[in-house]
């Protein structure tokens, strides 16, 4: 299915790291257009992006659940019509992917991809949000085999196959996914316990990401080498890399996350 030129404006900001708070403000006046030219497909997906962005900016009860003022998972796909029912099913997959992995519910995550994970691919093909849906199948693939005592196959079975399909997108989008493809092989070194090799991998991908211009990635990779500098003991570096993150999600507008961060690295 192929989705309207002006649909993928509209959700560049978001994919940018543009503020979300201007994001949110463009995603309003293009549901108000859609609306006004009777095209319900592009109403239903953007709802879904809009829901995401006011999950993130603390406007939800529960981040991870895709329910309050622009939309309510429970019910959406019953206003949609029978033949896009799973196509805009795939959407929703998506954000839930990013949503659970950006709360750290990593085993909501992985059970998500792993439902959409071939479905979304054929759905969307050519779509960016392949690329996000690959970058984040593959880090909570990693998160989960850190909390597993690095011992699933089947976890670094996938975090294998998201780091060869970026190495591919790395190769034709640097600025786009070579960040990503840095992340994912420091998460990986993680795993493996290649501490010396892990460390370099995180620098590089910090770099990397600032670069990129993409705020929401670089305050992800500093939580994702902070978190990897407290578990070797070095407290200082991981605080510090912690304020960076905190920062950073703060100045994106993604309250409800930079809060999080506070909450449970507050001790």
């Amino acid at each position: 299915m192929h989705l309207p030129v002006f649909l993928f404006s509209a959700l560049n900001g978001f994919f940018s790291g543009q503020s979300l708070a201007l994001t949110l403000g463009e995603m309003d006046s293009f549901v108000q257009r859609a609306v006004s030219f009777g095209d319900e497909l592009s109403t239903h997906i953007m709802v879904i992006y809009q829901q995401c962005v006011l999950n993130l900016m603390g406007r939800s009860d529960n981040p991870v659940v895709l329910q309050g003022t622009a939309m309510n998972e429970d019910d959406h796909l019953e206003k949609v019509a029978p033949d896009k029912v799973e196509f805009i099913s795939n959407i929703m997959s998506f954000i839930r992917l990013i949503l659970a992995h950006t709360f750290c519910d990593y085993k909501v995550a992985i059970e998500v991809a792993n439902k959409s994970r071939v479905t979304f691919a054929k759905a969307l093909p050519g779509f960016f949000g392949l690329v996000l849906h690959v970058f984040f199948d593959g880090l909570a693939a990693c998160a989960l085999a850190r909390e597993s005592n690095r011992s699933s196959r089947k976890h670094k079975k996938a975090i294998k196959v998201a780091i060869k399909k970026m190495k591919r997108w790395a190769t034709n989008s640097p600025s786009n996914c070579k960040h990503k493809l840095l992340l994912l092989k420091a998460e990986y070194c993680a795993v493996r316990g290649k501490e010396s090799s892990a460390c370099e991998a995180y620098d590089a991908a910090l770099d990397a990401a600032n670069k990129s211009g993409m705020m929401q990635d670089e305050a992800l990779a500093y939580e994702r080498a902070a978190v990897f500098f407290r578990e070797l003991g070095d407290e200082a570096k991981a605080s510090r890399y912690l304020a960076i993150a905190h920062q950073l999600y703060l100045d994106w507008g993604a309250d409800a996350k930079s809060s999080q961060l506070q909450t449970e690295y507050s001790t």
